[in-house]
């Protein structure tokens, strides 16, 4: 067999919250013993490869969409915004009240005064109402999450490669987000790249960032290293940051859970998550 890249997302096609199934956990092994390359190829940044995404060691990724690259574990591409570009965008959120944070390669930094708002995304359950082991689980994912949210008054300061903005309605005491993924391309989209996020109600919203910045930026970065032949190029994924990669590969996969557009535009549609998509993919492939 032929020596493959596959580029895969992480939320929505091989991890749900944090946990990736055994059968995804299998695929990885047998690609690794086949002598495949793989790219983790995500949105989060990289303070959030976390839990088992780092234990997985994958080496290659590309995170915060395209915004920054590891290769064999060293950071080797960064793309960060302009402080004209912080400068405007942050402004407009801003003055729209809008919950966001930003994403660089140490932490994910938050307006000052808003981290309160942000980690109740993570809420910890009453302790009566979850077992034990649940309690305890969700208890280390807020304390993870806290010690790498970093607030800042003045984000001119920092270096981030892009914003994600959150529509989940608890984060606003009003009741909902008080302004819509159309009206933000509206307003931003001629000068950034606007995109959605359809991951869930809960963590809803949409990532802003430099026009140019996508995961075929990145992957282009690790191509030029790897010198892979273009028939050999695969990637998957399930959401709206995934679809430069998709076509960007020559052959694509869309995750069962993804939108219809993500579906279209895939040469393959696998199962869902919840019915191990990846590992099926991988398979009818012939890559494990």
């Amino acid at each position: 067999m032929s020596r493959k890249i596959i580029f895969f997302d992480a939320d929505g096609t091989i991890v749900k919250g944090n946990n990736m199934s055994k059968l995804t956990v299998e695929a990885f092994r047998r690609l690794k013993e086949n002598g495949h390359i793989l790219v983790l190829s995500t949105g989060r940044a990289l303070p959030a490869i976390d839990g088992v995404l780092k234990e997985m060691d994958f080496g290659n990724i590309i995170c915060s969409a395209g915004g920054a690259v590891v290769r064999n574990n060293e950071v080797v591409y960064t793309n960060p915004m302009t402080k004209e570009s912080k400068k405007n965008i942050l402004k407009y959120l801003d003055e729209h009240k809008v919950v966001y944070n930003m994403e660089a390669n140490d932490y994910i930094w938050i307006k000052k005064g808003d981290k309160e708002k942000y980690l109740r995304l993570f809420k910890v359950p009453n302790k009566e109402s979850v077992s034990a082991e649940e309690y305890k689980k969700a208890v280390e994912i807020l304390d993870k999450v806290s010690k790498r949210t970093m607030e800042i008054e003045d984000p001119m300061e920092i270096d981030i490669n892009k914003i994600h903005y959150y529509e989940a309605d608890m984060l606003y005491d009003e009741g909902s987000c008080p302004i819509s993924y159309d009206k933000i391309v509206g307003d931003l989209g001629d000068k950034y790249k606007c995109v959605q996020l359809s991951l869930s109600k809960k963590f809803s919203g949409g990532e802003i960032c430099e026009k140019g910045t996508s995961k075929k930026t990145g992957m282009d970065v690790i191509l030029d290293h790897f010198k892979i032949h273009k028939e050999n190029i695969y990637a998957i994924g399930d959401d709206y940051n995934d679809i430069e990669m998709l076509e960007h590969a020559t052959t694509s996969i869309a995750m069962g859970n993804s939108p219809e557009v993500v579906k279209k535009l895939a040469h393959y549609v696998t199962e869902d998550i919840d019915n191990d998509g990846f590992y099926y993919a991988m398979k009818h492939f012939g890559l494990i």
